[in-house]
């Protein structure tokens, strides 16, 4: 009998000292798994801030960039299609990813709430960039070009001939006022 409580004993304490590493073991994988998910919810956060803020800015300003140019050359003296439509592209890319960007920044809402205003509204995180030109098609741009250089060349055509104008008045009123004082 004393062999089987003594084996008996020894199975108790392994299953104990199993008991007690399980344990330390479980503590160590909690800590690790604790460790790796703050890591990640860290690099999270940041990720969406940067998106919904200096990226958003970035990606703004270079689709702004691009549609400042892309007027220039619709509004060049000398107009090039095949130039002008590579940039129209390029331009409208950028802004399709400004949109995209502004999809993803919105993320910031779930994984940073701001929580609720006075009125009891949720309030949002704002993502600095947005799609601007998703509607902006080709051939409108160009209704737009056409248009802006034929007003510009209308004003400047008016310009020219009320110059015009005034200049013959003046002039028939200087030679009225010498043949005037020529007979006096």
């Amino acid at each position: 009998m004393s062999t089987k409580s003594a084996a008996a004993q020894q199975l108790a304490e392994h299953l104990e000292t199993s008991r007690l590493e399980t344990q330390r073991l479980q503590a160590m994988a909690d800590k690790i798994d604790a460790a790796e998910a703050a890591a990640r919810s860290a690099a999270e956060l940041a990720h969406y801030r940067d998106a919904a803020g200096p990226r958003a800015s970035q990606y703004r300003g270079r689709r702004d960039e691009l549609k400042t140019e892309l007027d220039a050359l619709a509004l060049a003296p000398e107009i090039n299609l095949g130039e002008l439509f590579v940039k129209f592209i390029e331009m409208k890319s950028a802004d399709a990813q400004c949109g995209s960007l502004n999809i993803h920044g919105a993320t910031l809402n779930s994984v940073d709430p701001l929580g609720d205003n006075s009125y009891g509204v949720q309030r949002q995180h704002i993502v600095h960039c947005g799609e601007l030109y998703q509607r902006l098609t080709w051939p409108d741009y160009l209704t737009w070009a056409v248009t802006q250089r034929t007003d510009a060349e209308r004003s400047s055509h008016l310009q020219q001939l009320q110059s015009e104008a005034y200049e013959k008045e003046i002039r028939a009123g200087d030679e009225a006022r010498a043949a005037a004082a020529a007979e006096q």
